[in-house]
């Protein structure tokens, strides 16, 4: 229904609509939607096309926003798919400039991942070690996220000894 010809604003609206479900797919931890993806990957190529059919005609929302942080998390985690995930952080990049802004947890979520992109795709341990600080930061208020801590924690001992900061690394 969305790649038919029907106005604009009327697909923006279908589009915010299709958004909210597919956040409904992408509820829990990361490690919860994850999981939900791998199990059925068509939700995530519908979040896919969903994003696709949003950017053809410049529609930006909070949750439109938070969905390609979900979606970002899935082509950085199970599927290792970084050039794709370059894509999606780069436009989250730039929905944010546009003023644009993410709740605290998918903040979180969104520093997490891109630490993780930062070491892998750019081997930037610099960038990687502040991003993942600051998602392991945003994090530290929930109680019902102690998988993304972890994996946050994990990856910052992996970081500090791979720069040969050992008693860094002991310090978590």
């Amino acid at each position: 229904l969305i790649n038919e010809s029907i106005d604009p604003e009327a697909k923006k609206e279908l589009i915010e609509k299709a958004t909210t479900v597919m956040l409904d797919v992408f509820s829990g931890t990361a490690e919860e939607f994850v999981k939900k993806m791998l199990d059925e990957p068509v939700h995530l190529l519908h979040a896919q096309k969903l994003s696709e059919n949003a950017k053809k005609i410049a529609y930006l929302s909070p949750n439109l926003l938070k969905l390609r942080v979900c979606i970002f998390q899935c082509l950085i985690a199970p599927v290792c798919n970084f050039e794709g995930a370059k894509l999606y952080l780069e436009e989250i990049e730039d929905n944010m400039k546009l003023g644009l802004e993410l709740d605290p947890y998918y903040k979180a979520l969104l520093k997490i991942n891109k630490g993780f992109f930062e070491c892998i795709y750019n081997v930037n341990y610099d960038e990687a070690i502040r991003n993942m600080t600051e998602g392991l930061t945003l994090l530290d208020p929930f109680k019902d996220y102690d998988d993304g801590k972890l994996r946050a924690i994990a990856n910052l001992v992996q970081y500090y000894t791979l720069r040969g900061e050992i008693e860094k690394a002991e310090e978590f």
